[in-house]
């Protein structure tokens, strides 16, 4: 934290010993001083040096008029505080420069050094109370004009005495048009209950409908304050904020999570089994049907890969085929022979998706798994009675003659069908 630097006092006086005399006595008190001996020097200090405070004769050098040199000074933009210090005991300067707005004025006589540096001391700390205050009021208001929320202060009569930028973009107006104009104008719902809040706590927080200039209404979200009283006037300050579009969100996130629990228990009721794995084949979900098929429990797969079904039967090729076309972004179909937790082993038929992001990148695998046992078997016993009935086909010394549902004859040739002659 940098150290304060010593005001600076601009000591405006045409008799040099009595400016060097002042200038030693505030040296001593910690100020830093400059002199000046006409209006058009010390016009040059001001432009110059940043003043803190003016001490000023009212003659100066060359029958110069110091109260016209401080008329000057506010001219050109200079707003310093002036302690007057003079030798003319007149009624007519004294209120003249008063008049003017002058801090103080300390006649020459007596121990008016003390006088002047206790004046002195006075106007500074003033100065500095003033310029610490409109530091703060200048970055409340630029707060106030760059919230994004809407900010207004209403009287006891609720009508409104101040409104931010963000008030005239919320309810799109001006906001200098919404300057005492009643609240509830711009409040659909909610404006009793809101003000009867904030009566009863320091600062009350709820939901109201605002109403824009065209008549529009807009959910919104508002904190007031309990009444204050500033000098003559009981104002309350309002903040709002327009939460259309969180409401939307909301709305949306709600729908969202109805159709996820919808497809949650979609999943959940499946009757084939359901994995769900990461890029790297790890398991982070398996429906109940899942368990039915092997045997495992929910808990004992999470975090596991799917090796923990292999039966060993299955060639290594097989299984890089699979990565490889899944990996490509590819869907693969097929059929595995797997170990149930109790050892037995099934024929699975799997179909193994991809699931990509916004960016098309692979993010997670869903696999659908049925057990096919009974099929395949059902199957390879119908191929074999297919085979064997061929086989005797094959061996049939002449014509077999049959019927098809409409009776018509149907002949099958056999191994001896040659040796009647026929072709």
């Amino acid at each position: 934290m940098g150290v304060l630097e010593a005001p600076l006092v601009l000591i405006v006086e045409d008799e040099g010993p009595i400016a060097q005399l002042l200038s030693n006595a505030l040296t001593e008190k910690g100020y830093r001083t400059l002199l000046a001996t006409s209006g058009n020097e010390a016009l040059a200090q001001l432009a110059r040096y940043r003043i803190d405070l003016i001490l000023l004769d009212l003659h100066l050098q060359g029958n110069q008029d110091g109260l016209d040199f401080f008329t000057e000074a506010k001219k050109a933009g200079h707003d310093v505080p002036v302690i007057v210090v003079t030798g003319a005991n007149s009624e007519t300067a004294a209120t003249r420069a008063l008049q003017q707005g002058v801090s103080d004025l300390i006649l020459k006589s007596g121990a008016y050094f003390k006088l002047v540096l206790e004046a002195t001391d006075r106007a500074i700390a003033q100065a500095r109370r003033e310029r610490s205050l409109a530091q703060a009021e200048s970055r409340l208001q630029s707060i106030i004009d760059l919230a994004h929320e809407a900010i207004l202060v209403f009287d006891a009569n609720h009508r409104i005495t101040l409104a931010n930028p963000a008030a005239g973009r919320i309810f799109r107006c001006d906001p200098v048009g919404m300057l005492h104009e009643p609240l509830g104008k711009f409040l659909a719902v909610g404006m009793t209950q809101l003000v009867s809040a904030a009566q009863q706590k320091a600062v009350s927080h709820m939901e109201v409908e605002g109403r824009r200039a065209d008549g529009e209404r807009f959910p919104a979200e508002v904190s007031v304050s309990q009444p204050q009283q500033v000098g003559q006037e009981t104002i309350s300050t309002m903040i709002l904020q327009d939460i259309s579009e969180r409401k939307k969100i909301e709305a949306a996130l709600r729908e969202s999570e109805q159709r996820a629990s919808l497809q949650a228990a979609a999943l959940q009721a499946a009757a084939n089994a359901i994995l769900i794995s990461n890029i790297h084949g790890v398991i982070e979900w398996v429906n109940p049907a899942f368990t039915r098929l092997t045997g495992y429990a929910f808990d004992e797969v999470i975090g596991k890969t799917p090796n923990i079904l292999k039966s060993g039967v299955e060639a290594r090729e097989k299984y890089d085929q699979l990565w490889a076309t899944v990996l490509a972004g590819k869907v693969w179909v097929g059929e595995l022979i797997n170990r149930r937790k109790d050892g037995s082993t099934y024929i699975e038929e799997q179909t193994i998706t991809p699931v990509r992001d916004a960016s098309g990148r692979i993010h997670h695998f869903i696999a659908i798994k049925q057990d096919v046992t009974e099929r395949v078997r059902a199957e390879e016993a119908i191929s074999e009675k297919e085979r064997y009935l061929q086989f005797l086909i094959d061996q049939m010394p002449a014509v077999l003659w049959t019927t098809d549902r409409e009776m018509k004859a149907q002949t099958i040739q056999g191994k001896g069908f040659g040796s009647l002659g026929i072709e």
